[in-house]
């Protein structure tokens, strides 16, 4: 997206994200697009309510939560990794006594790692976020 036509971006964005049928992934990418767009403009408001958005689905998407803590807000724990602590103790989310954004559920279904096992493997993909002053790695899909 060109800085000279974030306006615009913002309108296709828009519409990107009124299609039907858009797999989750896909609506995460258009909506950080989106939020990308409106801090172009200087709106952050409207960035950190839709950085916000991307990051309590998937706090590992791109930089999400750099540009959320840069724009002065924070990211909850994700909706799953909630109904799933819920689950396990019985208890409702608000209850349960866990630090938001401690653990996020693996995407296969599998137990969680422990938190203290932090090392990774360069052949497959991790779920867990990268540590601060990591390398990130480019996740762009190109939509324009």
């Amino acid at each position: 997206m060109d800085r000279d036509n974030a306006a615009e971006a913002i309108e296709r964005y828009r519409k990107g994200l009124s299609l039907p049928g858009l797999t989750p992934e896909v609506r995460r990418a258009l909506s950080f697009e989106l939020a990308s767009a409106h801090e172009a403009l200087h709106q952050h408001a409207e960035a950190l309510e839709i950085y916000q958005t991307v990051g309590n689905e998937d706090p590992a998407f791109r930089d999400v939560a750099a540009r959320v803590q840069k724009l002065g807000g924070r990211i909850s724990q994700p909706i799953a990794a909630k109904s799933a602590v819920a689950a396990k103790s019985g208890a409702p989310p608000a209850a349960t006594g866990k630090v938001p954004g401690a653990m996020r559920p693996a995407a296969s279904g599998k137990t969680p790692a422990s938190s203290a096992n932090t090392t990774t493997s360069s052949a497959a993909p991790s779920n867990e976020p990268e540590p601060p002053g990591a390398p990130r790695k480019n996740r762009k899909i190109g939509f324009v």
